[in-house]
């Protein structure tokens, strides 16, 4: 959607910073065919065409585990007791691009789409369907490899 008003508003959004009315463009192509896909119910962490919304520097943000690594990722994650799980740092990796369109699709909200707010800052709105909903850290994660910065998040 654009800066026009054809969205509709939440109180629950992710307000970002962006570089430049390009940057914006391509993260609002990219919200809105997940938001179509959410919708339609045919989002899985399995669509190649999000790839085609980033460029392969971007790409690079995500985790692309081999076979080997993400056996041992795991391995090392359930060796370690649960409450210290986000305190290690061994655990910190970025998301892989297929868990976070998964998460996206499994989601208990609605994404309205994406509206500038001012000079460079936008937000991206949805609408949860219950409470709690989740979270919104994969929309998060979606949009972090264009080198955005988030300023808040409501909801």
């Amino acid at each position: 959607m654009s800066n026009k008003g054809e969205i509709t508003e939440s109180d629950f959004y992710i307000e970002f910073s962006y570089k430049d009315n390009n940057t914006f463009r391509r993260i609002n192509n990219l919200i809105n065919y997940v938001r179509r896909e959410k919708k339609a119910e045919r989002l899985n962490g399995d669509d190649i065409n999000v790839m085609d919304f980033y460029t392969n520097e971007e790409l690079e943000y995500f985790w692309w585990p081999t076979d080997a690594e993400n056996k041992e990722f795991w391995g090392k994650y359930y060796s370690i007791p649960k409450e210290q799980r986000e305190c290690d740092i061994g655990l910190k990796i970025n998301w892989d691009l297929e868990s976070v369109l998964d998460a996206i699709s499994n989601g208990e909200y609605e994404i309205l789409g994406c509206r500038i707010i001012k000079a460079n800052v936008a937000r991206i709105y949805f609408d949860p369907w219950s409470y709690p909903y989740g979270d919104n850290s994969a929309l998060v994660e979606l949009i972090k490899p264009f080198r955005i910065k988030i300023i808040k998040i409501e909801g």
